[in-house]
């Protein structure tokens, strides 16, 4: 009998920001592969109520539905449904795969790392983000067979500005996010003695407050937009990945965060066909340097000097990279592979028991 590959559709608001467009995108991709979708259609909702009794009934349809010998695929977190989803599901006779988007052990502390673990117990198979979140993982013995996703696909077909060699005294640097000052407080540090002549940032997101940016000339804010329409209007030479209060170095709770998780916002700037600016801590440093898609950091302060030193060569080099990978993630093309090793591990695991 031929095994199902399946998944549980929930209700997301319409606001689609960086995780929430995750999501939606994997189950889409899951659909156009053919998955079977458990529970109720994909849905959009604004009303919390509404969208909590929604995946409710959604969630315990899929409980009702799932089949031995199912593979179902559960993206993670899902708060108080994870558990009790992933345990009938293997009390039913099915394997489950978790599709981490981000471990509570990590950036918020919500849960130590026993408690992930307890909350895996009955999931086969983890789909990591990164090679360090794999190491992480294998370091504190999590019991099961590890793939790694390595970029976020990311659905969309508009088509970006052409990506243009910059003028040495104006590169234009894209910055996308939730720009709290207690998460993003680097850019409101920055005055004219610390703020190279030659950066001027593009700035997308929700919570910039303009009025505490010292040195205004140098940046501006588009607000909260589409992803469809910063990919479409964006004429930015790089995409910033950095976060934290400071601009020398990235510590606390979001320099970890960054060390294990791959951030949504690098498909965004990939998607775009814009080089990336990365910190080189940071888990998407290596693939960063393998693909010759961007720059890595230690600091943002000589951020002008690196730049203003690549070649036109070079960086023409780099656009030609994020285009490759583009049509990759434009095609679910990350997350099938992680998914099909994944299966390919766990059918390796049940002959082996036999």
């Amino acid at each position: 009998m031929k095994k199902r590959s399946c998944y549980v559709s929930r209700c997301y608001p319409h606001n689609l920001a960086g995780g929430f467009k995750a999501k939606t995108d994997i189950e889409l991709i899951m659909k156009e592969n053919n998955f079977h979708n458990l529970g109720l259609q994909q849905k959009f909702n604004d009303n919390r109520i509404y969208g909590f009794l929604y995946d409710l009934i959604s969630i315990c349809k899929a409980i009702i539905s799932v089949k031995k010998d199912d593979i179902l695929v559960i993206q993670y977190p899902l708060k108080k449904y994870y558990f009790i989803l992933s345990y009938m599901a293997q009390m039913k006779g099915a394997k489950v795969i978790a599709l981490i988007h981000d471990l509570g052990c990590f950036r918020r502390k919500k849960l130590t790392v026993e408690q992930e673990k307890k909350r895996f117990e009955y999931t086969s198979h983890l789909i990591v983000l990164s090679d360090k979140m794999k190491e992480f993982v294998i370091k504190e013995k999590y019991n099961q067979s590890l793939s790694v996703l390595h970029l976020w696909d990311y659905l969309n077909d508009t088509i970006p500005q052409p990506s243009k060699y910059p003028q040495p005294n104006h590169i234009d640097i894209l910055y996308v996010g939730t720009l709290k000052e207690n998460q993003h407080g680097f850019i409101y540090k920055w005055d004219n003695t610390t703020l190279t002549s030659s950066l001027y940032f593009d700035i997308y997101g929700s919570y910039f407050n303009f009025e505490n940016i010292k040195y205004k000339k140098q940046f501006k804010y588009h607000g909260l937009k589409d992803s469809s329409l910063i990919i479409q209007d964006t004429k930015a030479h790089y995409g910033l990945l950095w976060y934290g209060v400071d601009a020398d170095s990235i510590s606390g709770a979001y320099g970890e965060y960054l060390k294990y998780n791959t951030s949504h916002k690098i498909s965004l700037y990939i998607h775009a066909n814009i080089p990336l600016i990365v910190w080189n801590k940071a888990s998407f440093a290596d693939f960063t340097k393998k693909y010759n898609i961007g720059i890595c950091i230690d600091s943002l302060d000589t951020l002008e000097q690196q730049l203003q030193a690549i070649s036109e060569e070079k960086y023409d080099k780099m656009v030609e990279n994020t285009k490759h990978l583009s049509e990759k993630i434009k095609k679910g093309h990350f997350f099938m592979t992680a998914y099909k090793e994944g299966v390919n591990l766990l059918l390796s695991d049940s002959k082996n028991d036999k």
